[in-house]
């Protein structure tokens, strides 16, 4: 009687294992989903983990949106087809490159004419998110 039991207990988990890995294949099958997994934990857990094959959380599970990583810069200028340097390296031509992004932190924006001379300098710093406005 304790073997029947055992042995059905035993199928039992193993269908169990096998529905939860099939539900996580027809999850990841038309899409990724990349989200960090935030919910309280309480004591110990005992049960299938990522040592066990497939694991899918329990719980409720929120979805937390990411920060933007850079900056925007839009250059508004008279001056057409002079060459625009950020930092030092060639960034594109006025009037073709009006909207960038950039990384946060202060940056040197530069518009030379054709022979070099530099029309415009001025050191901007860009915030996350946010869009910065450069008028020559």
């Amino acid at each position: 009687m304790k073997i029947k039991k055992g042995l059905t207990a035993v199928g039992v988990a193993a269908a169990l294992m096998i529905g939860m890995g099939a539900a996580s294949h027809a999850d990841a099958a038309g899409r990724i989903i990349v989200r960090p997994i935030v919910r309280p934990a309480f004591g110990f857990y005992y049960g299938p983990g990522p040592a066990w094959g497939y694991y899918r959380p329990w719980g409720p599970t929120y979805v937390l949106p990411a920060a933007p990583l850079t900056g925007d810069v839009k250059i508004d200028t008279k001056v057409k087809n002079e060459p625009i340097y950020v930092d030092g390296g060639y960034a594109g031509v006025t009037g073709h490159l009006k909207k960038f992004e950039l990384k946060p932190g202060n940056h040197q924006i530069e518009i030379r004419d054709a022979v070099g001379n530099v029309i415009y300098n001025n050191t901007i710093q860009v915030i996350a998110g946010k869009t910065i406005d450069v008028k020559c």
